[in-house]
């Protein structure tokens, strides 16, 4: 026996071609389980469900009283875990149709291939206007068994998406999760991949039927394109999902690797830009966006040598750097900081601080914010070459920091020489000379140190710092005796 079961929400526009694309199947020995899902459209989804059931008694008909609570309804939501180990279950939504030979190819392919789960293709048609976006299909029918499994994973992933489109033996789906409040379960979405992953994993045999045989009506309206507090974390859920489907057959696979990335990538881009276009505060869209990036697996996008994996880690840069430098509305205090995070999360330190340094230029309120707040100094020049050097000081020298950071103190040095006229605030004065001895000291060059050393006693002296000078003029002293410059400096500090 086949069980078919479609689900309805507030479908009253859409039921009728579902249903009819069952009920006039070709193969007809089925039980169609068909639930009002708790609709709120003044019983209008209601009537078409009892309608059908008058009509065909292979239709059996159910009614949540709320949406998604299943009290009264145990054997709907439980019906996959029931069925015999031999039966056949298929899963229709309220928005879709079958071809009218769905049934019939499918039980086919799979007697004659001996399959427990059989996909097919699917057409993909704007909901609006029915105009066909786009197939799922492959080019020729393909067989899983064994090491296949993991071999072709990247190719027929894309069929364990949905939970529609497909005829699942009963005793592949002894061991799929449900129950929608499992903390197994991704909340928001994914819930039909979680379910169809866990069924492949417990086919012997699977197969991909290269034919079209269900469309599948996009909408905008879907749960896919609305933000949700959840919505990452559903996204790290599918993520270990599929490496918990690969674990039998070994060590992950750099190809499979790379594609378990690319897939992540793809769905944290998606994510973004639900983010991005949701109606909140500037301010929380940051929390999101923080949120996603420091899940788990994401830094493995970013980490990447795959050009696939690279490019859409690119792409989801320049998404969020972007929004960062366009006027969104936020420029408090804890947002510039969650700027400045977020930019720390997607680029090398240095990168960070050449993107703040341009930033000035297009939120200069935001940046004002970080330098009273001494982020910069707390977040990124925390090496002791960087120490006593503030904001201020790295922008006037932006190129040299940038060097400094990826530690390329020789060209970093060179730098140094060719801005030493730049004007330096007061409060810097020492700052600037402590941190120009200590590059000229990694860069090697010794005769660049003792200029800097004697130009930061000559500073001291200036400054009334007597001691402070006496204390660097004594190691010179015993190092370079006869060094004309240091016997001015004494002569200097012997007057005061």
């Amino acid at each position: 026996m086949i069980y078919i079961q479609t689900t309805a929400y507030n479908a009253s526009k859409t039921l009728a071609r579902a249903a009819d694309s069952i009920l006039n199947q070709t193969y007809g020995q089925f039980e169609y389980y068909l639930i009002d899902n708790g609709s709120t459209d003044n019983g209008e989804t209601r009537k078409i469900v009892e309608k059908y059931a008058r009509q065909d008694a292979r239709v059996k008909p159910f009614f949540n009283q709320k949406n998604h609570v299943w009290d009264i309804n145990k054997e709907v939501i439980y019906l996959p875990h029931n069925i015999g180990e031999e039966d056949y279950f298929c899963l229709l939504d309220a928005d879709d149709e079958y071809s009218l030979t769905f049934l019939s190819d499918m039980l086919a392919f799979m007697e004659q291939n001996q399959l427990d789960i059989a996909a097919c293709g699917n057409d993909i048609v704007r909901a609006e206007d029915n105009v066909l976006l786009g197939k799922r299909v492959l080019h020729q029918t393909m067989i899983l068994e064994g090491n296949r499994f993991e071999s072709f994973f990247p190719i027929y992933h894309q069929f364990m998406r949905t939970v529609w489109g497909k005829l699942f033996k009963g005793k592949t789906l002894r061991n799929t999760v449900l129950d929608t409040t499992s903390p197994e379960m991704p909340k928001v979405y994914g819930n039909d991949t979680f379910f169809t992953m866990r069924a492949f994993r417990d086919a012997r045999r699977a197969g991909i039927l290269g034919k079209v045989l269900h469309r599948y009506y996009m909408s905008p309206k879907s749960t896919s394109y609305v933000f949700n507090p959840d919505r990452s974390n559903c996204d790290r859920i599918l993520r270990r999902a599929m490496l918990d489907f690969l674990k039998p057959y070994g060590p992950v696979s750099k190809q499979n690797t790379d594609f378990i990335n690319a897939v992540h990538a793809n769905a944290c881009k998606d994510s973004l830009s639900v983010i991005l276009n949701a109606k909140m505060s500037a301010l929380a869209k940051m929390k999101w966006i923080r949120e996603l990036l420091v899940g788990e697996g994401t830094a493995e996008i970013f980490q990447s040598a795959s050009p696939m994996v690279m490019e859409l880690a690119a792409q989801i840069r320049q998404m969020v750097l972007g929004w960062i430098r366009s006027p969104n509305g936020c420029e408090s205090v804890r947002g510039a900081e969650l700027s400045a995070e977020i930019a720390a999360l997607l680029l090398p330190d240095h990168e960070v601080f050449s993107f703040l340094w341009n930033l000035r230029r297009d939120r200069p309120g935001l940046v004002k914010k970080l330098e009273k707040g001494k982020w910069l100094e707390h977040h990124l020049l925390t090496e002791p070459v960087f120490r006593g050097v503030s904001m201020t000081l790295a922008f006037s020298l932006p190129e040299m920091v940038g060097l400094m950071m990826q530690r390329n103190y020789e060209q970093a040095w060179k730098q140094f020489v060719i801005k030493n006229d730049i004007e330096i605030a007061t409060e810097d004065e020492e700052a600037y000379y402590l941190m120009g001895q200590n590059l000229a000291a990694l860069a090697g060059d010794t005769n660049g140190f003792i200029y800097l050393k004697k130009v930061w006693i000559e500073y001291l002296i200036v400054h009334g710092q007597i001691a402070k000078a006496e204390a660097e003029l004594k190691e010179f002293e015993n190092i370079l005796p006869n060094d004309q410059d240091f016997v001015r400096l004494r002569e200097r500090i012997n007057t005061q």
